[in-house]
């Protein structure tokens, strides 16, 4: 029996659907296109979802973003903490075939500090041996830096001081191992069929300012554990669009827009995952010049008269909590200090801050002006109008300038303004990383011009402690030393929301950028 080239069409088409259905493929939104895809030249969170899915570095995150095994299956530190040893797995490979070995490593975190590389960070390996003084130019013997490989399946990392999140640290992208043969002589080695990973995905299709697909990588040394066949990352900035998207069914993961935040949380029920996120926001002051130096009882009044509650429950109502530290209590293994007069009504602080203001000369008949510049955003001049009225009591007036991001940036760097928002998530559950840009040496991170010796020598201490407890003391003095100073208003910590679909299982709300090897669908 001959069958009609209609019924052929029909039963190819059917089994093409079979096969589409059977596979199991994640459809993530990822917001705006990335530059690049090489993990040395990337720091935007929009690129690294998509590296973390391509490749594994000596250690990665688990989905509770804590320190586990990746190529290196296990590793110990000498006592003082400046030699760590890693052991790496033999049945680690890349997408070519070919092993993955100590020399890979060797050939990244060398390409990383060659200043020819003009890599976007170099923070994560400024504390090996000689790195500084080759990324300054003045070592050009990059076999001096401080990692080795006494055989194929060891690396040895030598530190200048100790470093005891050295292992926190090695999870970031830019120390990545990379396959030498793929890069050298190819310029454009981060393209699909040219880029070789050695991750539980390959980079299948790149589709600019739509998606780029990755494949489930058969040579991956955990490929067994990893239930996706594909996924798909779906560029949008917009996030509007993603919404719509996700709610026509056209994607599983999708972050909420601050607009529809409220109608999510009526109407999507557990679709809606709200997570606290390593971050906090807050008002800066210029402490290098301006009408905030050398007044701090300026800077508390204006702290004490804010209601952070009001402005998390009502202005702003996004699932975030109040600040009241510059940590945020999301970061593990610490507690922040809080400022003493946190559970206090707001009548009494209003009443302190009305005294304060008066000790400096101000009030109702004699004002207090000054301007805070921010970066144009609806959202934060609503924010910062809420805030101003609550001052307006005291005998302050602000006024508003607004900035496009790059300039507001500029500005903030330059220390050119009174007081400015400004808000940050971090990569790693450490509370160093919140401690490290009030340092006075800190020149580009120190946007407020703080300087401290006190608390510089605490930071020092912090970086070099060589136990967990000691280091969050020694952390919580100098954070405390921050609050004393009002360096800085913090108003919340900060949360992202989260579409998720009831099909999607292993998500963490505390972890909204998840590795893909950690999640599946149900059939």
């Amino acid at each position: 029996m001959r069958l009609r080239p209609a019924l052929i069409a029909a039963i190819v088409g059917l089994l093409a659907t079979s096969a589409a259905q059977a596979e199991h493929v994640l459809r993530r939104a990822n917001g705006a296109e990335p530059e690049s895809l090489d993990p040395q030249k990337t720091t935007g969170i929009y690129e690294v979802n998509i590296e973390r899915d391509l490749f594994v570095g000596l250690l990665t995150l688990d989905p509770d973003m804590k320190v586990a095994p990746g190529v290196a299956e296990r590793w110990e530190a000498s006592d003082d903490k400046k030699i760590w040893t890693f052991h790496l797995r033999h049945d680690a490979k890349w997408s070519n075939g070919d092993p993955v070995t100590a020399a890979d490593f060797l050939y990244s975190f060398r390409r990383l500090v060659d200043p020819k590389t003009a890599a976007s960070s170099f923070e994560q390996v400024r504390d090996l041996v000689n790195a500084e003084e080759i990324i300054a130019g003045k070592e050009k013997d990059f076999t001096k830096l401080g990692i080795a490989a006494p055989d194929p399946y060891t690396i040895v990392i030598t530190l200048k001081q100790p470093q005891l999140m050295l292992p926190m640290l090695l999870t970031d992208q830019q120390m990545f191992p990379l396959n030498r043969k793929a890069i050298e002589g190819n310029a454009e080695w981060t393209r699909p069929g040219k880029i070789v990973t050695n991750g539980p995905f390959t980079l299948e299709s790149w589709t600019p300012n739509s998606e780029i697909v990755v494949k489930k990588n058969p040579d991956f040394y955990d490929a067994a554990h990893v239930a996706l066949d594909r996924v798909r990352w779906v560029m949008s900035d917009n996030l509007e669009t993603g919404f719509k998207r996700f709610r026509a069914g056209e994607l599983d993961v999708a972050l909420v827009p601050r607009t529809q935040i409220k109608w999510a949380r009526e109407n999507l029920g557990a679709v809606l995952r709200t997570g606290d996120v390593f971050g906090q926001f807050a008002l800066l002051f210029d402490m290098k010049k301006g009408p905030f130096v050398d007044h701090p009882k300026l800077r508390q009044a204006l702290s004490l008269a804010v209601d952070r509650e009001l402005l998390v429950t009502k202005i702003m109502p996004q699932g975030q909590k109040a600040g009241y530290s510059v940590v945020p209590p999301a970061i593990g293994d610490y507690t922040p200090p809080q400022y003493d007069w946190k559970d206090q009504p707001m009548a009494p602080r209003l009443a302190r801050a009305r005294q304060l203001m008066t000790e400096e000369g101000y009030g109702p008949d004699h004002p207090f002006k000054f301007e805070i510049t921010y970066t144009t955003n609806d959202e934060s001049r609503t924010m910062l109008l809420a805030i101003a009225s609550m001052w307006k009591p005291l005998g302050v007036e602000v006024s508003l300038q607004n900035q496009e991001w790059q300039i507001y940036e500029a500005t903030l760097r330059q220390k050119n303004y009174a007081m400015g928002p400004l808000g940050g998530t971090v990569s790693y559950d450490d509370p160093m990383q919140f401690i490290e840009p009030y340092v006075s040496t800190s020149t580009d991170q120190n946007t407020i011009g703080y300087s401290n010796p006190a608390y510089d020598k605490l930071a020092a201490a912090a970086s070099i402690a060589t136990d967990i407890k000691t280091r969050a003391d020694l952390i919580r003095q100098a954070e405390q030393i921050i609050l004393a100073d009002y360096a800085e208003i913090p108003l919340y910590y900060q949360t992202v929301n989260m579409l998720v679909s009831s099909k999607v299982h292993g998500w963490h709300n505390t972890n909204p950028f998840i590795q893909s090897r950690y999640l599946s669908l149900e059939d």
